[in-house]
């Protein structure tokens, strides 16, 4: 018991005992299991059917859910999760997901389904395709190699370039506007304050 403070709830026929605090919470739901570690802002454990895995703090947040994967579970498709001051929209198929969160990277391979999660400071825009694709940004740049293609991603304050596979994706990420140029079909869009809903 390394937080300050114990919180015991009883859903259904579920027991979930949960200590949040500097240090981590554990967490037991029925037939399924979390463990959450959250650092000392806010702690939120979610509950499925399947096991879930989810560190929070300043350092890294890792969430692993059965067949379906998500840095903060909402549903079973469409994720939604708040870390720092960024807003991250996530969609995910059927398909496992590892994402780690953090202040300096973020590493999301999954399964067969493609989650690409380039991080900006106001909002997350996150695509789904048909290849996995391993993304780690940082501060000034990331380069991000995952199966057959290959994605390379260099998020900043302002943009992101993204080459994935045969289809070339150039996307600035700015609190205005996202400039994208998508495979063959050359796509252009400009969104003030885009976000993936």
């Amino acid at each position: 018991m390394n937080g300050p403070a114990v919180t015991n709830a009883t859903r259904g026929n579920a027991e979930i005992s949960v200590i949040p605090g500097n240090a981590g919470t554990d967490a037991t739901l029925g037939p399924a299991v979390i463990i959450v570690i959250h650092g000392p802002v806010e702690m939120t454990a979610i509950h499925g059917t399947v096991a879930t895995a989810v560190r929070d703090g300043f350092a890294a947040t890792t969430a692993t859910l059965g067949l379906v994967a998500t840095p903060a579970p909402l549903g079973l498709v469409r994720k939604t999760v708040r870390i720092g001051s960024a807003v991250t929209d996530v969609t995910i198929g059927v398909a496992r997901n590892n994402v780690t969160h953090g202040s300096a990277a973020t590493s999301a391979p999954s399964g067969s389904v493609m989650n690409f999660a380039p991080i900006g400071l106001v909002e997350i825009i996150a695509q789904t395709g048909n290849a996995m694709v391993g993304v780690v940004p940082g501060n000034a740049g990331t380069t991000a190699a995952a199966g057959m293609p290959v994605v390379q991603v260099h998020p900043g304050l302002a943009e992101m370039d993204a080459t994935i596979g045969n289809a070339v994706e150039i996307a600035r990420l700015g609190n205005a506007e996202m400039d994208a140029l998508i495979g063959k079909s050359m796509l252009h869009s400009v969104a003030s304050g885009l976000k993936v809903a």
